[in-house]
């Protein structure tokens, strides 16, 4: 199995996994995005924060969440999942970028969210600029995480209605994540 990840960084010369920084323990995660599913080691570091494996300031990119989770066994075995565990599913943030460029009209809800939060950790990890919080910016992301957690908001079930000015400024800051993602990723 190789353990060589996309975008030309190579983990195959290290003895073990290694990288500058990223998560304390952690766990394969997927995207598709721009088409292609990517598997990125995703987790807590060591002050609490999400984030990504890096590597010279981008993150380690694998095929499959086979190979990304074959690089960090260890930190797998330690945070808790058994290798038998492992079949996660990446998530599918094609919707959301349809919705930004305006080829879709209802929001979809659980794309935008995971794209907004994958950015989020991406320009954390990276340290690429991702302005992303203001009141205005924190409504549209409660409404977000109310549908897909009502629980934390004490309501049972949630769908957003969104103000023309809401629409706007999520798709403004939906396309600043897919800028982050794609100069990240690529």
């Amino acid at each position: 199995m190789s353990l060589a990840p996309l975008g030309g960084l190579s983990l195959s010369r290290f003895a073990g996994p290694r990288f500058d920084a990223g998560p304390v323990f952690g766990m394969p995660a997927g995207v598709r995005f721009d088409g292609v599913e990517r598997w990125l080691w995703w987790g807590q570091d060591v002050t609490g924060e999400d984030c990504v494996a890096t590597l010279g300031g981008r993150p380690v990119i694998f095929a499959t969440g086979a190979e990304c989770q074959a690089a960090f066994p260890t930190l797998t075995l330690a945070s808790g999942k058994r290798d038998d565990d492992f079949d996660p599913v990446p998530v599918d943030l094609g919707p959301a970028q349809i919705w930004v460029r305006g080829e879709r009209l209802a929001v979809p809800v659980e794309s935008v969210l995971n794209l907004w939060n994958l950015a989020i950790d991406v320009a954390y990890s990276t340290g690429r600029p991702f302005p992303q919080r203001s009141r205005r910016h924190d409504r549209c992301y409660d409404k977000l995480m109310a549908h897909h957690s009502p629980y934390l908001f004490g309501v049972d079930e949630y769908h957003p209605i969104w103000s023309p000015s809401e629409l706007t400024l999520l798709r403004q800051t939906l396309a600043r994540a897919t800028h982050v993602l794609r100069s990240a990723l690529s």
